[in-house]
């Protein structure tokens, strides 16, 4: 539930941690809807009503989705309170205090993200589950798109390495017959290994 966080440089006044997060939040979507043509309300009030829907659509991801596994559920505490705090120094452009605490990011990426702008759905049986985030306003797409969706699910996957500590070491796209396209960062992973460690690997730039 925390993504990786990348954020403006505090070199550039105009892609300030405050002002970008508040563009996200004035995106809104589904679920915030009412606030979707207007600033974000971070007044005390609107503050707790947002952390509010987070929480409960968090709490029903977890019970419905993950076994109910309290460990989530701790986390989902964890991201509530350190997204009260976040949201605080947005509301104050509080620059200085986003950037020394950067676990409070992680939080607020989940906050802002979980009113549907850019869901993370599960691949169940082939098909995207689409109760496994929240939808906004993509569901009509993804329930017209499913046959499309399902072939294309099927040409995604894990590259599984032996040689490496967690036995895999990204995803991969079929594109062609033998022929799977993957970041350079999983490339890397496996080329520095011999070339008979390896196996019938090289890479192509272009």
């Amino acid at each position: 539930m925390h993504p990786n966080v990348s954020y403006p440089s505090s070199s550039a006044s105009d892609l300030s941690l405050s002002a970008h997060y508040r563009k996200m939040m004035k995106a809104g979507g589904q679920l915030l809807e009412h606030l979707e043509n207007n600033d974000p309300d971070l007044s005390n009030g609107g503050i707790r009503e947002r952390l509010s829907t987070v929480r409960a659509e968090l709490d029903r991801i977890i019970k419905e989705q993950l076994g109910g596994k309290a460990d989530l559920h701790s986390l989902a505490d964890r991201i509530f309170k350190d997204g009260d705090t976040a949201l605080r120094m947005i509301r104050d452009q509080d620059e200085a205090g986003l950037r020394q605490h950067t676990r409070l990011l992680s939080a607020l990426e989940t906050i802002v993200r979980t009113d549907g702008s850019r869901p993370s759905f599960m691949i169940q049986n082939g098909s995207v589950n689409i109760s496994s985030s929240p939808v906004g306003g993509w569901k009509n797409s993804i329930v017209a798109s499913a046959d499309l969706l399902f072939n294309a699910g099927a040409c995604v996957g894990r590259i599984d390495v032996p040689f490496t500590v967690q036995g895999f070491a990204g995803t991969g796209f079929l594109i062609a017959e033998n022929l799977i396209v993957t970041n350079r960062h999983v490339l890397q992973g496996l080329l520095w290994k011999s070339p008979t460690e390896r196996g019938n690997c090289r890479q192509v730039y272009g």
